[in-house]
């Protein structure tokens, strides 16, 4: 008898174990299928290729679809300012009240000055005199905005870029040190940006964009894993990583397509290239060479567009080249047919 319940409780102790090693290996497998080749999230990818949809869906005409799209994407994650402010144009212009109350709340949760909300109605927002908003951190604001002042402070006078290098690299320290005890500063720590007369809410920190934008173009050290954690953690848009990423290398993602010779337009990639680029591309979520071109062109031809795409700017411009140099590039560049 004893020996047989000393069989049992080995059997239960086995049988446990191996309930415990397949939930281990279950977890491990399902984490796997959620993150990317590039480790990105599969629900991060999902969102930002949605939110390509809506734009291309705009672009096309079709605002009630690029509304609906915007609406599944939401559904994901919260989203970034400029896919809300979009979705709120769109969803004021077609009369639809609960997307619209959405964004609106998005924007409160993240800061956005009273006077903003004061242009829309039926929106009801308590507590506006409330001095912190519930995911704003002050004292991480208060570091970034104390950096971008030494960093705008010290290009003032650019006749010693050593000086400015130096600023560069105490600013990118503290960056780090922001990041290793806060979490990177995105837009739910730092909140959004409002514009000088507090009635819009601009689409891109210009603090953090500035403060990035010159660490990866002196290419500190650490700033490619940084961006890389921003963008896979939901706190960088595709296009902004492949921005900052393109000083340090602009072979990847090629955010500058587009090059202006003589008033006409070319794609500075060979049909042999745009295969590994637009897979490097789709990989982060970003829109295809193509269709950054496809926006390019559309944003030249609605100069007062109030739908707004980021760029960064996608085009180079060789119109004071020489001569030769610009009838060598014609050579070399794909003409695009589709002027505006």
């Amino acid at each position: 008898m004893q020996t047989l319940n000393s069989r049992i409780k080995k059997i239960s102790s086995f049988t446990l174990m191996m309930i415990f090693n397949i939930s281990v290996f279950l977890l491990c497998l399902l984490s796997f299928f959620k993150i990317n080749a590039q480790g990105i999230n599969n629900d991060l990818l999902n969102y930002n290729l949605l939110i390509n949809k809506a734009e291309k869906k705009y672009m096309e005409g079709d605002s009630k679809s690029a509304l609906l799209t915007y609406k599944k994407a939401f559904r994901i994650i919260d989203g970034f300012t400029i896919d809300r402010c979009n979705a709120l144009k769109l969803a004021t212009k077609l009369e639809e009240k609960s997307i619209k109350n959405d964004c609106l709340a998005f924007f409160h949760k993240n800061g956005a000055c009273k006077e903003f909300f004061e242009q829309f109605n039926g929106m009801k927002i308590q507590k506006f005199n409330r001095k912190t908003p519930p995911t704003v951190n002050q004292k991480v604001l208060k570091i970034v905005d104390s950096l971008f002042t030494i960093d705008q402070n010290v290009r003032k006078d650019r006749s010693n870029p050593s000086k400015i290098r130096e600023a560069d690299s105490s600013n990118f320290e503290c960056f780090k040190s922001i990041i290793s005890k806060f979490g990177f500063p995105s837009e739910k720590t730092i909140g959004v940006v409002c514009s000088g007369d507090k009635k819009k809410i601009l689409v891109i920190d210009f603090r953090r964009h500035s403060l990035l934008l010159h660490f990866s173009q002196a290419r500190f050290d650490g700033i490619q894993d940084i961006l890389f954690k921003a963008l896979t953690n939901g706190s960088l848009k595709p296009i902004e990583y492949a921005h900052y990423f393109s000083f340090i290398d602009n072979t990847i993602y090629v955010t500058e397509p587009v090059a202006v010779i003589d008033d006409k337009k070319y794609m500075i990639l060979s049909e042999e290239s745009l295969e590994k680029i637009n897979k490097s591309r789709a990989e982060i979520g970003l829109f295809s060479v193509q269709d950054h071109i496809e926006r390019i062109l559309f944003k030249e031809n609605n100069p007062n567009e109030e739908f707004i795409m980021l760029l960064f700017p996608g085009v180079m411009n060789f119109m004071n080249a020489p001569v030769q140099l610009k009838e060598e590039l014609k050579k070399k560049f794909v003409e695009i047919k589709k002027q505006p």
